[in-house]
This record gives structure tokens, sequence and C-alpha cells, in this order.
């Protein structure tokens, strides 16, 4: 049985090429992370100022 050739792995790139790809990818993932910590941080410091006042407002917007 002939096997057909196995197809290429996709398109060649440059080395160069590549490395500023990949320290876009890691780039953007980091600066994706920082944002979600922040966000986080955030939520957390107003919720620890505000969160009986937020839970006033829930539950009269609920009626609990």
């Amino acid at each position: 049985m002939i096997l057909p050739e196995a197809p290429e792995d996709g398109p060649k790139v440059a080395p160069e090429e590549f490395a500023r790809r990949k320290h876009q990818v890691w780039l953007i993932t980091g600066l994706m992370v920082l944002g979600f910590c922040l966000a986080a941080t955030l939520l957390l410091v107003v919720f620890a100022f505000y969160g009986e006042d937020i839970r006033l407002i829930l539950a009269t917007l609920f009626n609990r």
C-alpha cells in the first residue's frame, strides 16, 4: 500500500517573523492577565467599601 506524502505543517515563517509574533502573543496575553487582575482588584475594593450599600440596593431592587 502506498501512503500519500504527509502534508506540510503549515506555511513556513522566517525565524525573525516567528520571534516577533511570539513576543506579540506573550505581550497580549500578559496585558489580558494584567487587565483581569486589575478588574478583580477593583471589584474587591468596591465591595469592601460599599458592600453593605450594594447589598441593600440589590435587596430593594429584587424585594428580598
